[in-house]
């Protein structure tokens, strides 16, 4: 029953479907009310392929009038920035478990394992400080336990 309603109404309702270089985003005709003059029409197939392959990170572009999913091609400076940014983070993840175990060891609240884990903590960060981040390709260290 629920096919046979779906389908009445696709009919009655013919849903379009369709994709925008200049916002790179979709749009779907049964729910953007506003949809930009440079949408390209996809068919349902289409638009399905793209958004799946959109979502596994993909880019999509408009080149030679044909709409297709590639892998996005990052500048040296873009890469160099998204690997600084990963490290910022890790490292600020790091400092904040090193301080609480150096407050619990300064102030005798320490339990077992935890000076092993402080050790381990900071071997960590100085190993994030030597990550070269201007390579494509990163064996970021392994988190401590």
């Amino acid at each position: 029953m629920i096919n046979k309603n779906l389908n009445e109404y696709n009919h009655k309702h013919i849903i379009e479907y369709y994709y925008s270089p200049s916002s790179k985003g979709f749009y779907i005709s049964s729910i953007n009310d506003e949809i930009p003059s440079d949408v390209i029409k996809l068919s349902e197939s289409e638009y399905e392929i793209l958004l799946i392959e959109q979502s596994k990170g993909k880019e999509i572009v408009f080149i030679d009038n044909i709409l297709k999913a590639q892998e996005i091609i990052l500048t040296k400076e873009q890469v160099t920035s998204v690997n600084n940014r990963k490290r910022t983070s890790l490292t600020a993840e790091a400092t904040e478990r090193i301080n609480i175990l150096q407050d619990a060891i300064d102030l005798n609240m320490d339990v077992l394992g935890d000076r092993d884990k402080l050790e381990q903590w900071k071997k960590y960060r100085i190993l994030l400080s030597r990550v070269d981040c201007s390579q494509n390709t990163i064996h970021w260290p392994y988190l401590p336990d």
